[in-house]
């Protein structure tokens, strides 16, 4: 079995509850390579590879003095939620990136991304359970207020060209393959929508702020869709076409 001072040796430290998974897969390899099968002692030495206040902690487990070293492990891992690969331990982790991360600058682009990593890393596995609204304000606990403003006002605006960006993918298809006009203004879109800086773990939110008489074709406000004469004049001349 290799010796807890060698550098290769697993170690785990409380304060680092997240690697606790990736621990155990680490003492468990070095027990098998070690030969170490006995399930008493497999428990009393993994104490050897952890700071001595998770030791204290680990030691006054029940499981610690038994011989069944799944029961331990199972044990141990319920004392650390943040570790578990569920969703109470991804809501956990998301909670502690506040003590890590807090009032982030948007000039700060290291801390962004580093940021951003981590809470996609948690969100992925939770997003589809608690919706994306909850993504939106969990995200931007951690960010600066007028950083935070930019934000969403960019989801506001991603959210609006992809309503636009929409109806021309389904007008594009009818419209004559000659339509330069039509091909140039549904690229600028594109261009628009990529430059729209959010994290790419969040979707738009579903509700926004946004003039209910502003039109989806030409982006004027004043009039829907409907009664816009630039595509009814775009109709009329044959530059699109609607089935």
């Amino acid at each position: 079995m290799i010796l807890p001072t060698k550098k290769e040796a697993p170690n785990f430290k409380g304060d680092n509850p997240e690697k606790l998974g990736r621990f155990f897969s680490h003492y468990e390899k070095a027990c098998v390579e070690g030969g170490l099968t006995d399930e008493e002692k497999k428990i009393s030495s993994i104490v050897d590879y952890v700071d001595i206040e998770t030791e204290y902690q680990w030691r006054a487990i029940k499981e610690f003095k038994g011989k069944d070293y799944e029961k331990f492990k199972k044990a141990v891992e319920k004392l650390y939620p943040e570790a578990q690969r569920t969703p109470k331990g991804a809501l956990a982790r998301l909670g502690k990136l506040k003590s890590r991360y807090n009032n982030i600058d948007g000039e700060d682009t290291a801390t962004v991304a580093e940021y951003n990593r981590s809470f996609s890393a948690e969100w992925s596995e939770i997003r589809d359970m608690v919706g994306n609204r909850t993504g939106v304000d969990t995200y931007l606990r951690c960010i600066a207020p007028d950083f935070a403003a930019e934000i969403i006002r960019s989801l506001n605006q991603l959210r609006a060209i992809e309503r636009v960006t929409n109806t021309l993918e389904t007008i594009q298809k009818t419209a004559r393959s000659n339509s330069s006009e039509l091909k140039e203004h549904f690229e600028q879109l594109l261009k628009r929508q990529s430059a729209v800086q959010v994290p790419g773990i969040l979707r738009p939110p579903s509700q926004f702020s946004m003039s209910s008489t502003t039109c989806l074709y030409c982006d004027q406000n004043g009039h829907m869709i409907r009664q816009c004469p630039e595509k009814e004049e775009d109709l009329r001349t044959g530059k699109i076409q609607v089935n």
